[in-house]
């Protein structure tokens, strides 16, 4: 049976939305499990509200993502299919999907020598079709187009002849990236730091595709682009 279409309530960036076939991911007992997954680790020790979780912030890179690639579909006609929108937006809502407890604390080179890191597991967990968030996301976006988005996390340009754009990675994993912005506000939020502080729209709306297929900023988003990095 279909799953119906949501409007999920976000502390930080309100109503997002998802479609049913999208839903059908957030379902997953993998995916839910990051409900449990602290997204600052032990640092509600310091400051007691710092206890959002990583299920939270997935969901905010994937309301991201959807904003950025609308964004750009919008003042780039042709820049980007609604198909690869939906890997790139699909990509950011998995991309800590294999993140064990205590997060990054444990992620040091002496426990790196012996055991893999997240995204390892968070694609063991993807590509394996023992998993529900592995069959969910095959049903979702078959075989093909499946493989096409796991290459586009890799990095890869093309896949099975058909180019991938650089700036289809750099939405999810960059210095500038819908995973950074997300955690950035949401951990201020959360813990009261008063540092910098930025405006997500306007760094957002100020993002452009170049010739070499690279994200560049126009002049007046660079303000939005120096905050950004003052409070990173």
């Amino acid at each position: 049976m279909a799953m119906r279409d949501r409007v999920i309530r976000d502390e930080i960036h309100k109503d997002i939305l998802v479609p049913g076939h999208h839903a059908a991911i957030i379902d997953t007992r993998e995916f839910q499990r990051l409900r449990h997954i602290q997204q600052l680790s032990t640092c509600e020790y310091v400051f007691p509200a710092a206890n959002h979780n990583r299920f939270a912030h997935s969901l905010g890179a994937y309301h991201l993502a959807g904003q950025l690639t609308a964004s750009l579909q919008d003042v780039q006609p042709g820049i980007l299919s609604d198909d690869d929108a939906e890997l790139v937006q699909l990509a950011a809502l998995l991309h800590d999907i294999g993140h064990p407890p205590f997060s990054h604390v444990l992620e040091t080179p002496e426990v790196f020598a012996t055991y893999h890191s997240h995204e390892h597991w968070g694609r063991v967990l993807l590509e394996s079709k023992e998993t529900e968030v592995g069959a969910a996301l095959v049903s979702t976006l078959g075989v093909q187009r499946t493989q096409r988005m796991f290459a586009l996390m890799d990095g890869a340009t093309e896949h099975d002849g058909v180019a991938i754009a650089p700036f289809m990675k750099e939405i999810v994993s960059s210095q500038l990236d819908v995973d950074r912005m997300d955690y950035m506000v949401r951990d201020q939020a959360n813990t009261g730091a008063q540092i910098g502080g930025f405006d997500i729209a306007r760094v957002l709306r100020a993002l452009r595709v170049g010739a070499d297929g690279h994200f560049f900023v126009k002049t007046w988003g660079l303000p939005a682009i120096e905050a950004y990095l003052v409070t990173r």
